[in-house]
């Protein structure tokens, strides 16, 4: 009767502790799934998951229980008790009543246990198999003869596991492993013939459901990699069964202890004790049983994920908690008596201290908890029935196949296949013109991480709102006006790891102008490449910057792709409030994490010719609020003379139809003209170049306000040739004479006498090349000063620092230098006609 009494216990605090909290968390997309198959387990089945679970939640659903959370989730704490039970009796047969209790409270508060049997998902199902599979094992290994209903009931356990869950898999090539290598031992070949024969039958059963499966990874996956660092984590993933909360204790600590320490104690206390159970030589059978179960369920687990492509969490080891809750508990029966008291003391502090604080964790911190899907639908309820909720994959199961239902949602669903390519989204957004539509991102599903949708939605609208954000989840409204029509942009450029298929804009929007670009990959990389466009105002200064990943509609990066695959970028290009209507450049840049600078452009020859390449793009900006004028922006509280000083004004509401911009200095006065096609106020970008041989106070002006104050600085020059070890002498016009150089290994110095100041801050370009005219080494820089300052008779001293291209080359070369324009790259002739003056 006491033994009873301790079950009842038992059972009644695991049912507690699981029905904590239960109706709390939002029904999230896997259960979105799981509720649909209770409602029609044969007819609508779980995404590539059995119907037996479900089989049984459908019936309960049919008694009544509900459509809550709860009532959904009540099948998994029905079953998670069961499973309490299950271990209870199997220690009870096997080390006796002592240990039945201390089995039972290690199997109630074991956290992945705990966690889903909180959830509609059928991996609660899973650890009952094993329990059972582990009975089947141990009814035929301990006699010689085995009863016919030992048979029948390995071979029922074994077909109701994998119509219960893919998990159970595992589980059947353990059993066939354990019992096989026994029986081989023992050569026991009338068991090994019977067994091949209920094994048949299992097959033949299982067949039909395994004729109806898909493959369901994705390349975006990263399967588990086998190794020292997977047997931590799976072990640590029984204590914090959310994936979130393992990362965390990973990398993490908790008061100042590291929260992976108690983990690892338990462990190494499991393996102790397995060790002392062997030496002991008690139970041998039970021993093998539960230890190769330990050992081979979460590997054969591993196995399976990596065939199928899958991402790691802990989810997929929940088959083996209850088999090594066991083998703990055998351990420590087998420990000489003394000792056992204090042994049970230490894992009692360690595993309940330790799953107390995972519990805790999971329900106090909303990172460990669900998407919140009933947010986001409470939301969509409040939408009107016109509206359109766009999906970016096939189907949503919580938010359509639950609460469209349980909150009544009237807006429209409309699904998008996963990796949808541009074409079949361009022609759904057009076929919903003119319409409201909310775009729904699902962060845990990477099904846009081009940033393709929005660039594309906001393209075709005329309002577009900030997103809503619900935990895991955004929502954000688009309000579409026009349909979109690609326009292809000229913009060329030439690179070795990439090429530029083409490049595609769509019709500006006051929100943002879509351009896509798509690119095909030329040579095997391990970096994934991608775009940065700048925006540039009129002297070259950034606006803005955006930044995507090239991928295949598949959303892999170039580090998957094979030589000769393809795919796009899309950038959505948004001007600041208060920028005017207009073209303005736009500087494009490939880059990855081990080239941050960039990939070299290259030009006709082949040879490296910058990081950058350029075009334009008509953009439109949101209208300004300013309500007076002011500096937003400036090159600083000091003006060097020759040099350009570029400043950006937020003009105030005007009458006028153009605003003057001056600055004024003592005795001089450099002005600007500033259209103002926006009434209501709008940014303005200008710059002065104050001619050298000036200096002082310098105050800026807008319509006659003074609005900032500058000091203007007259920097020293030389005048005087300063030294140098090789003479040049080549002129190009307009800009300077290239005196002489001096070379030291890689550093070249330059002493160029200026003509006059240019209109255009030159770049300078230094080569090395071969016989064959390759450049071997190369820099390209803006001289120690820019072009745009240099007075008529100076000198300067010009060093740069060459970067090697061709680091085996063992040859002769030459030294050239010169001057380009980087916005086209165009270089400056000499008095000769060259584009390069020849150093040695």
């Amino acid at each position: 009767m006491r033994r009873y009494l301790w079950l009842i216990l038992i059972l009644w605090g695991a049912f507690a502790l699981r029905m904590w909290h239960l109706d709390t968390e939002s029904i999230w997309h896997d259960e979105g799934w799981s509720i649909r198959a209770i409602r029609g387990p044969f007819t609508t089945p779980d995404d590539n998951t059995p119907f037996l679970y479900y089989f049984t939640g459908h019936l309960l659903w049919r008694a009544g229980a509900g459509e809550s959370p709860l009532a959904f989730r009540y099948i998994s704490v029905l079953i998670g008790i069961v499973v309490v039970a299950m271990a209870y009796r199997l220690a009870q047969r096997w080390f006796g009543g002592r240990w039945t209790v201390l089995v039972g409270i290690l199997t109630g508060i074991s956290p992945l246990l705990w966690e889903y049997s909180q959830e509609v998902r059928a991996y609660t199902a899973v650890p009952l198999v094993a329990l059972g599979m582990l009975a089947a094992a141990y009814m035929l290994l301990r006699a010689p003869l085995i009863p016919r209903r030992a048979w029948v009931f390995a071979g029922l356990v074994q077909l109701a596991g994998l119509y219960t869950h893919n998990l159970s898999v595992p589980l059947v090539v353990w059993l066939n492993l354990t019992l096989g290598i026994v029986w081989l031992i023992r050569r026991q070949w009338r068991q090994i013939l019977i067994w091949a024969g209920v094994e048949i039958i299992v097959l033949i059963g299982y067949i039909p459901w395994v004729l109806t499966q898909s493959p369901s990874g994705t390349p975006l996956n990263t399967p588990p990699q086998l190794g020292l660092n997977l047997a931590r984590d799976i072990w640590a993933s029984y204590f914090y069964p959310v994936l979130a909360q393992l990362n965390y204790a990973q990398t993490n600590t908790e008061l100042g202890l590291d929260t992976l320490l108690p983990v690892t104690v338990l462990g190494l206390l499991v393996t102790l004790l397995t060790l002392a159970w062997g030496i002991q030589r008690k139970q041998i059978m039970i021993l093998w049983l539960l230890a190769s179960h330990a050992v081979l369920v979460p590997l054969f687990s591993t196995l399976l994920m990596i065939a199928a492509h899958i991402d790691f969490h802990p989810r997929y080891y929940i088959a083996a908690v209850p088999g090594t809750i066991l083998l703990l508990i055998g351990g420590i029966a087998a420990l000489p008596r003394r000792v056992q008291y204090g042994v049970v003391v230490l894992i009692l502090v360690f595993y309940i201290g330790l799953s107390g604080f995972s519990l805790y964790q999971i329900r106090t911190r909303s990172l460990y908890q669900h998407d919140d899907f009933r947010g986001i639908a409470q939301y969509y309820a409040t939408l009107p029935a016109d509206t359109v909720i766009l999906v970016p994959f096939d189907v949503e199961r919580a938010l359509q196949d639950y609460y469209v239902d349980a909150l009544n949602i009237q807006a429209q669903f409309i699904n998008l296949p996963l990796y949808a390519d541009e074409a079949t989204v361009i022609q759904t957004l057009n076929m919903l013109v003119p319409r409201r539509v909310e775009f729904l991102t699902w962060y845990q599903l990477p099904a846009d991480v081009r940033g393709m949708y929005p660039c594309l939605l906001t393209s075709a609208s005329s309002d577009v709102t900030p997103p809503r954000f619900y935990f895991g989840l955004s929502t954000q409204q688009f309000y579409l006006e026009r349909p979109l029509i690609p326009q292809t942009m000229s913009l060329q450029g030439a690179y070795r790891e990439v090429t530029l298929l083409d490049a595609v804009t769509f019709a500006p929007s006051m929100a943002g102008t879509c351009v896509r670009t798509s690119w095909r990959l030329n040579q095997p990389t391990a970096d994934d490449f991608s775009v940065s466009a700048t925006v540039l105002n009129p002297f070259g200064g950034e606006i803005t910057q955006t930044d995507s990943l090239i991928t295949r509609d598949d959303n892999a990066g170039t580090s998957d792709w094979a030589v000769g695959d393809s795919g796009s970028a899309y950038q959505l290009l948004q001007l600041p409030d208060g920028a005017p209507l207009g073209v303005y450049p736009v500087r494009w840049n490939i880059y990855s994490p081990t080239q941050l600078s960039g990939l070299d452009v290259l030009d006709d020859a082949g040879n490296p010719a910058g990081k950058f390449i350029q075009t334009t793009v008509q953009l439109v900006g949101q209208q300004g609020t300013f309500t007076r004028n002011l500096v937003q922006s400036d090159s600083g509280q000091q003006i060097q003379t020759g040099i350009p000083f570029d400043v950006t004004l937020r003009l105030a509401p005007t009458s006028q139809a153009q605003t003057v911009v001056a600055l004024v200095g003592d005795d001089w006065t450099q002005t600007q003209i500033i259209d103002n096609p926006n009434p209501a106020g709008q940014l303005a970008w200008v710059r002065f170049v104050v001619p050298p041989g000036n200096q002082g106070e310098a105050v800026l002006q807008v319509n006659g306000e003074d609005i900032a104050q500058y000091t203007v600085i007259d920097p020293p020059r030389l005048f005087d040739p300063p030294d140098f070890d090789l003479p040049v002498g080549e002129d190009f016009p307009g800009v300077a004479k290239l005196i002489g150089a001096s070379v030291d290994d890689l550093t070249v110095t330059l002493v160029w006498q200026a003509h006059a100041p240019t209109d255009i801050a030159y770049t300078v370009f230094v080569q090395m090349l071969d016989e064959d005219g390759r450049v071997i080494a190369q820099s390209d820089a803006q001289p120690s000063r820019p072009t745009t300052s240099w007075v008529e008779g100076e000198y300067i001293v010009d060093v740069h620092t060459l970067h090697i291209n061709v680091p085996d080359y063992d040859g002769e070369t030459s030294l050239i230098a010169g001057f380009y324009n980087p916005s086209d790259f165009q270089r400056v002739q000499t008095s000769l006609g060259e584009t390069f003056a020849q150093i040695r």
